[in-house]
């Protein structure tokens, strides 16, 4: 089935308007590509944590992506450095711009694109530390600081991500 099929049937209605988390990887920049094919109205919200030397080329392709398709980009550079688990710090640092941008957009809708790969790593991570939950894995819609956010592609696997690109 084509992956744009596959993942249209799971998006909610072509009205509803859109954040994207982009972070410059192949999730999501073929989640922002989709989406845009689709023709929903969306803005990129995209967080540089200052960790990898490169890390300013991640947006620089966002940019390249977006510019030309009038499609609106929110960034945010860390510079502090994180301490402690840097995932979940980043994660908290995202999640508070995602809430920044939803208020001064209006738009409470979040997507991100986490990936079948993503779910099962969560789950197996969740085990392992014998994390009580009351779902294994990612969600595919959430409800986080009052935005929803919704995971489309956690039916894709990775390799499909890399044959899309």
């Amino acid at each position: 089935m084509d992956i744009i099929k596959k993942i249209k049937r799971q998006l909610p209605s072509k009205d509803t308007k859109i954040i994207i988390g982009v972070s410059g990887g192949v999730d999501s920049m073929v989640l922002l590509d989709v989406l845009y094919k689709v023709g929903y109205f969306i803005e990129v919200v995209h967080v540089n944590y200052n960790i990898r030397k490169n890390s300013d080329q991640d947006y620089k392709l966002i940019e390249d992506y977006c510019k030309p398709k009038n499609i609106k980009v929110h960034y945010k550079s860390i510079v502090k450095p994180i301490s402690g688990n840097i995932q979940n710090e980043a994660r908290r640092e995202r999640f508070k711009f995602y809430k920044e941008i939803s208020r001064a957009t209006g738009i409470n809708v979040i997507m991100l694109g986490h990936h079948q790969d993503d779910h099962l790593e969560t789950y197996l991570l969740q085990k392992e530390r014998n994390i009580v939950v009351q779902h294994c894995g990612l969600q595919y819609i959430r409800e986080v600081l009052a935005m929803t956010v919704i995971r489309p592609m956690l039916n894709v696997s990775k390799k499909r991500y890399f044959k899309i690109c």
